[in-house]
């Protein structure tokens, strides 16, 4: 100890953060003489340490699929405990941030958000932001330190609607094909397929279609089937792709008058009785 009359410092180091405090101190001298205990001071502790914060998952480089359930992980500490934790989501390399959701805090340091629905694009420029705020509103926050991508594996689906099963057609009618087609982010384009089953013949009615529902195609001349089928081959942004094709057969029946030509005896020429 000092000498008598100078002022000492002691201090307490381990003390929980908000929390009120008594504190009275007893002296000894050297003879062992013991004071009585000297006035009491409460006080109260502050907490000015902002709370830790670090993002788990996803971060930088991953890859996570558009349309699909993924868990946010994160981890957060504070002296005073965590209050609530808020969840942001980017496609902009973090220029600019929605709002995902809020989880309010608990004890354990290890936080996750389950059940996020990524959302239906295809983006290599995301990233997230978790904000913190403790008991006492101090508030951080942290970030994807650079940016992961969003890709779209799921193909299309299309289904022929017309035309319908066991129908029939002529040569050089319209026939209108319809359809309905769907995909989680959008369709990027159609190949309509027609086949002559008797011997596998394929002809392809349109190449680039956009997804309008219904095509008019006028039947040709040299298709007649009794085994006729559609195919539609569906197209995604992504490449991915699923065909369908109509419910049974349909037959084109010949429509096309022949054509005769005399050979003999040729114009001009005399006969003989």
């Amino acid at each position: 100890p000092l000498s008598y009359g100078q002022q000492e410092f002691f201090f307490i180091d381990s003390l929980n953060s908000t929390q009120q405090y008594y504190i009275g101190i007893k002296s000894i001298d050297d003879r062992d003489n013991v004071s009585m205990l000297s006035n009491i001071v409460d006080t109260t502790t502050v907490d000015i340490i902002l709370p830790m914060v670090s993002l788990v998952y996803p971060n930088t480089g991953v890859t996570i699929l558009a349309g699909h359930l993924e868990t946010i992980q994160w981890l957060a500490s504070d002296l005073s405990g965590i209050h609530m934790s808020y969840i942001y989501f980017s496609i902009d390399s973090g220029n600019s941030f929605t709002f995902i959701d809020s989880v309010l805090g608990y004890e354990s340091e290890s936080y996750n958000f389950p059940n996020w629905e990524v959302p239906n694009i295809v983006n290599n420029s995301c990233m997230l932001k978790v904000k913190v705020v403790d008991n006492n509103n101090l508030i951080d926050s942290v970030q994807t330190d650079g940016t992961f991508s969003i890709v779209d594996i799921d193909a299309p689906t299309v289904e022929v609607i017309n035309p319908p099963l066991i129908t029939s057609f002529y040569e050089y009618d319209t026939l209108n094909i319809q359809w309905f087609a769907q995909d989680n982010i959008g369709i990027d384009s159609l190949v309509i397929i027609f086949n002559r089953g008797e011997d596998n013949f394929w002809l392809t009615i349109s190449n680039d279609s956009e997804n309008t529902s219904n095509y008019d195609w006028i039947i040709p001349s040299g298709i007649i089937t009794e085994m006729g089928k559609i195919y539609i081959s569906a197209f995604d942004e992504s490449g991915n792709n699923t065909i369908s094709e109509s419910e049974g057969y349909f037959m084109v029946i010949d429509n096309t008058p022949p054509n005769v030509l005399i050979n003999s005896p040729s114009e001009g020429t005399s006969l003989v009785i």
